[in-house]
C-alpha cells in the first residue's frame, strides 16, 4: 500500500537529487508497510534506522551540490537540516521509550504523519529554491 507517493511537481531536475528524493519517499512508504502489517518492533526499527541513515546521506549529498554551485541560500538551507535532523532524532528516542512501555503503535503514526508532511513541504517549498536558482542562473545540475 502507497502511503506518500511521489509527485512529479516535486522535481527538482537534477537527477541525483530527484532519486534520492523518491528513495526517501520509498522508505517512509516501507516503513508504514511494517507499522500496518504489525511486523515487531525490531524491524520498525531497522526501517526507521536506514531512513534516518538515508536521509543523513542526502542531506550531506544536497549540502555538496549547493555548495559547488554557489548557492547563496545553502546555510539557511543547512540550518534546516539540521532542526529536521533534531526532530527526527528526538521522534526515535521517544520511540524506543514508547516501544518500551508499549506506545510505540502511537508514535509511529505521528512519525509518519510528520516524515510525510516534512517530505512535501520541504521538497516543494524550500528544495524548489535552489532548483529555481539553477534555472534563473542557467548553471547545470
Amino acid at each position: 500500500m502507497t502511503y506518500v507517493s511521489w509527485d512529479d511537481k516535486l522535481a527538482t531536475g537534477i537527477e541525483d537529487i530527484d532519486t534520492d528524493h523518491k528513495t526517501l519517499f520509498d522508505l517512509v512508504d516501507q516503513f508504514h508497510d511494517a507499522y500496518a502489517a504489525g511486523h515487531g518492533s525490531e524491524e520498525l526499527e531497522a526501517v526507521f534506522a536506514t531512513l534516518m541513515d538515508y536521509t543523513d546521506h542526502h542531506f550531506r549529498r544536497e549540502e555538496e551540490f549547493m555548495k559547488s554551485a554557489g548557492f547563496p541560500g545553502l546555510e539557511e538551507h543547512r540550518k534546516t537540516h539540521e532542526e529536521l535532523k533534531a526532530e527526527v532524532l528526538a521522534l526515535h528516542q521517544r520511540y524506543l521509550k514508547g516501544e518500551l512501555q508499549g506506545q510505540e503503535k502511537d508514535l509511529c503514526l505521528e512519525i509518519l504523519a510528520f516524515l510525510s508532511n516534512w517530505l512535501h513541504f520541504h521538497i516543494a517549498e524550500e528544495d524548489m529554491e535552489y532548483r529555481d536558482f539553477f534555472q534563473q542562473s542557467g548553471k547545470n545540475a
